[in-house]
């Protein structure tokens, strides 16, 4: 199986990080990911929580582009939650991930403090859409939330 190349997407916004993953994956511009969805995020949107008062775009959205290009989403624990069982405050579990494997990861922002961000784990390094990140860097980089491998269907 030939290695795939990834190339890194840089956000032109402080709200399409996850939409230009989600194009690090298929490997397709913004622009057509635009395209598909029908909007460019910064539809005005008073009730939005984000600092940039933009529509942005839902996981729903990102979600339906990656599945009609032939990938879905694996899920994961949300990594601030402890896990127990049997509510045994003692009892420890081993999670496993598959790190050699591309994957979505949410992560603290480093730019807006108290929100999150979405990189791309390309199973070597992280792809970040930040204009002011390189376009490769090293996972311990990073807080990560959630991990969500990349799944071909």
């Amino acid at each position: 199986m030939a290695i795939r190349r990834y190339k890194t997407i840089k956000q032109r916004d402080d709200y399409s990080c996850f939409a230009c993953c989600a194009c690090m994956v298929t490997g397709e511009t913004l622009k057509k990911f635009i395209k598909f969805i029908g909007h460019d995020g910064s539809e005005p949107d008073p009730n939005e929580s984000h600092p940039s008062k933009c529509k942005g775009f839902t996981d729903r959205e990102v979600v339906s582009y990656l599945v009609d290009r032939g990938y879905a989403l694996g899920t994961s624990p949300e990594w601030s939650i402890g896990i127990r069982f049997n509510g045994d405050p003692n009892e420890t579990i081993k999670i496993e991930v598959p790190v050699t494997e591309p994957a979505l990861l949410l992560v603290e922002s480093e730019v807006l403090n108290g929100y999150f961000h979405v990189v791309f784990w390309d199973g070597q390094f992280v792809r970040d859409p930040n204009p002011k990140r390189p376009a490769k860097s090293k996972l311990a980089e990073y807080k990560i939330r959630e991990w969500s491998q990349v799944i071909i269907l």
